[in-house]
């Protein structure tokens, strides 16, 4: 965290710093928004040590603070820079040396760190809630009530803040391939108390399994134009699908395969600039024109566990399968959650064991009520349960966590719910996904054995 810690200087001090600021353009608020757009941006990076927090300066870094900063201070950046780079370049001295110009003080020492912008936090973190009508964030009572328990927590550890910004919001999604995985890793970090980062369950994760189905489904498609017999199972499906071959079926699958090996073994660069070359000639051939369709976009959103399948309806629809909605061809980011109980009923059955198991720590529940309560999850919530429980009375720091997790994962579930009623139908709701943990009673519960 780097911020202004006034408490930590002398007055004169404070306003030296101040009158360094005003002489080179800068007032207060505008230079300690500037460094935490740096640290948002990825300029300075945290490294979180035994007894210590290291900020590191990184190249891009040096090179947005050359770019943007007043002239003056770029020339003492530009001295900053040629007594460092060439030896610790990544190091925080940079900052540091330019710290003691302006009089900042940056605070490195201690594994905890003081109470944080409360506002700003939690306005960064629920962006999984329901917009209204200006395009503000409605925070229900469950989010309030997370919310209001940060006022019983004194210290806010580096590590607890790392690990509540690691939970799931945008970016960290149910329709991505290793959205499981993410929660499980979440858990081991709160479990261990300490923070280290994992692309699980983000958007742009795309796991190696998956590469090497979609490059399995371009081999088949290439063995079908070529004439090549095919060799396996999945050959033999895929000829099967497209059919006897016709010019414009072979211009298609062409298309497809290299797309296909454009997006999952290239650059993103590389695979939009192909598709613009492919786009004009659906204008000539129905079949491309059809596959081509929404094509594009799904690739792009390869990271969703729909992916695969998606893959296998565009070789159907080259091999004249026609699908009544686009919907039904893409199924991309978290439209996907409305194939959830057909397609992977496993992710939401196991996210709602989660929940359970989440909402028991805060109850005070243990194994045996898990069982008895919720049978059909009770695998998913003991696994749950034990991966944020921790030895003796838990402390408001660890339940704020706990809670958190259960609320941010909650919001994900209720998304799939309400992408299940509008695409399907109401009736296509399990009915566990209908009764979800209620944060509010798990909360009082807390306030009341106090």
């Amino acid at each position: 965290m780097i911020r202004i810690n006034r408490e930590a200087t002398m007055e004169a001090e404070y306003q030296a710093f101040v009158n360094a600021l005003q002489k080179v353009g800068f007032t207060t608020d505008a230079y300690v928004s500037m460094l935490e757009r740096l640290v948002e941006a990825g300029y300075v990076q945290k490294q979180v040590e035994a007894r210590s927090i290291t900020y590191t300066l990184t190249e891009l870094g040096i090179d947005f603070l050359k770019e943007r900063l007043p002239e003056e201070w770029d020339r003492k950046m530009e001295e900053v820079i040629s007594a460092t780079l060439q030896q610790e370049l990544e190091r925080v001295r940079a900052l540091r040396v330019l710290a003691q110009y302006g009089g900042m003080i940056i605070e490195i020492g201690g594994e905890k760190v003081r109470r944080p912008d409360l506002d700003n936090l939690v306005r960064k973190w629920w962006k999984t809630t329901e917009l209204d009508a200006t395009g503000e964030y409605i925070w229900d009572e469950e989010v309030k009530a997370v919310n209001s328990m940060m006022d019983e927590i004194d210290e806010f550890p580096e590590w607890a803040l790392q690990v509540r910004d690691a939970m799931p919001r945008y970016g960290f999604e149910m329709c991505s391939h290793r959205w499981l995985d993410g929660l499980d890793h979440v858990m081991r970090m709160l479990g261990a108390e300490e923070s280290h980062p994992s692309t699980a369950g983000h958007c742009g994760d795309v796991p190696g399994r998956i590469v090497h189905a979609a490059e399995q489904r371009a081999t088949a498609v290439q063995s079908w134009i070529e004439g090549v017999s095919p060799k396996n199972a999945l050959g033999m499906q895929v000829a099967d699908w497209l059919g006897k071959p016709t010019p414009e079926k072979k211009e298609a699958a062409s298309c497809y395969v290299e797309l296909v090996r454009a997006y999952f073994l290239k650059s993103d660069d590389y695979a939009k600039a192909l598709s613009e070359q492919w786009r004009p000639r659906a204008d000539k051939n129905e079949i491309l024109k059809l596959m081509f369709q929404g094509f594009n976009s799904l690739l792009r959103a390869r990271c969703g566990f729909k992916i695969i399948d998606r893959l296998d309806h565009h070789i159907r629809i080259i091999g004249g399968a026609l699908f009544p909605t686009l919907a039904e061809r893409m199924g991309s980011c978290n439209d996907q959650l409305a194939f959830i109980p057909q397609d992977d009923p496993g992710r939401l059955e196991t996210t709602v064991g989660y929940l359970w198991g989440w909402y028991a720590h805060l109850l005070g529940k243990d194994e045996a009520w898990l069982r008895e309560s919720k049978p059909d999850h009770a695998g998913a919530a003991i696994y749950a349960l034990r991966g944020v429980s921790r030895a003796g009375k838990p402390k408001p720091l660890h339940r704020w966590l706990i809670a958190s997790l259960l609320k941010s994962t909650k919001l994900w579930c209720q998304c799939a719910v309400r992408n299940l009623e509008e695409w399907v139908g109401v009736e296509a709701v399990p009915a566990y996904a209908r009764d979800l943990p209620d944060l509010i009673t798990a909360i009082k519960s807390l306030g009341d054995a106090g």
